[in-house]
């Protein structure tokens, strides 16, 4: 009985640190979106951008889609988000390389070249700056968590 109280309680606390985890790298952001008063064209952007095929590719995308020059882009950015167009870009990438690293079996430096990375080296750093741990330190916690669930 109380091994199986231990599970239960284990369970518990992985979808306690996943909810957590999801509202601090997602709704945050959503949420802060919503709050302030963004100017429309801002918000669409970040609704493009936030499909793989924009963000995957980088700036370029973002660039054309924005339709303003680069410094009021940049200045929007700073102004409504407190982020620069690449560090917004960059959060879309590593967090999708977070779920690809809990989902799939593809190796580090393939995800990293998959999300167009400038080097793996930067891609770690990227990544350990937004989680606090490396990627492959993410996957194996992350595995283990899953086989509690």
């Amino acid at each position: 009985n109380s091994i199986r109280y231990s599970s239960k309680l284990k369970k518990i606390k992985v979808k306690v640190i996943l909810a957590e985890l999801f509202s601090r790298f997602f709704i945050d952001e959503l949420q802060m979106l919503a709050e302030t008063r963004i100017p429309d064209w801002l918000h669409e952007l970040c609704s493009e951008m936030r499909k793989p095929e924009n963000f995957m590719v980088g700036l370029r995308p973002m660039r054309k889609l924005a339709s303003c020059p680069p410094e009021h882009l940049c200045k929007a950015f700073r102004k409504y988000l407190n982020k620069s167009p690449t560090e917004f870009i960059n959060e879309l990438r590593v967090n999708h390389a977070a779920r690809l690293l809990v989902d799939s079996d593809e190796k580090i430096g393939a995800i990293a070249y998959e999300l167009n990375f400038q080097s793996l080296s930067r891609f770690y750093h990227i990544f350990e700056k937004h989680f606090g741990t490396t990627p492959k330190k993410f996957r194996s916690r992350a595995k283990r968590h899953a086989e509690f669930i």
